[in-house]
């Protein structure tokens, strides 16, 4: 293993966190929306002005939102677990009756995984990450 110098790993840290900036930034953006936040932080003065200010009338100081953000997400989210197919093990060979009993008792241990680790609801978790930040990374194995 290499001995870097402490000069090669703050610029390898300085390269890797410049490399993300961008994702990072949009990712944050993308969890403030969803949260309903994306006004909070940038126009607290603003909002802070317009309301304590005298001079305007109660019409102009009424600034309605609404965020359809989360509305949208959720129909995203149940589109892709809804017509998200499953795990189904099938025999190599359909004609070998070991082929068809190997498959059974794979298919067997899947199931039972999948209930043991509520399967269902990380899929859904899985998908509203994926929706809501933007990317989502899972390793599943099976040995």
């Amino acid at each position: 293993m290499p001995k870097w110098k402490i000069s090669d790993l703050n610029k390898f840290y300085s390269d890797a966190e410049s490399i993300d900036s961008a994702i990072w930034s949009e990712q944050r953006s993308n969890i403030l929306l969803v949260a309903g936040e994306h006004y909070a932080a940038k126009n607290e003065k603003w909002h802070r002005n317009v309301r304590e200010n005298e001079t305007l009338s109660q019409k102009q100081k009424l600034r309605l939102t609404k965020n359809h953000t989360q509305k949208i997400t959720k129909l995203l989210v149940n589109h892709i677990v809804n017509s998200c197919p499953s795990v189904l093990i099938t025999p190599d060979n359909q004609k070998e009756l070991q082929d068809v009993k190997a498959a059974e008792l794979h298919n067997s241990v899947v199931s039972y995984y999948k209930k043991k680790l509520k399967f269902k609801e990380k899929v859904r978790q899985y998908a509203e990450d994926f929706i809501n930040i933007g990317e989502v990374c899972v390793c599943i194995k099976y040995e």
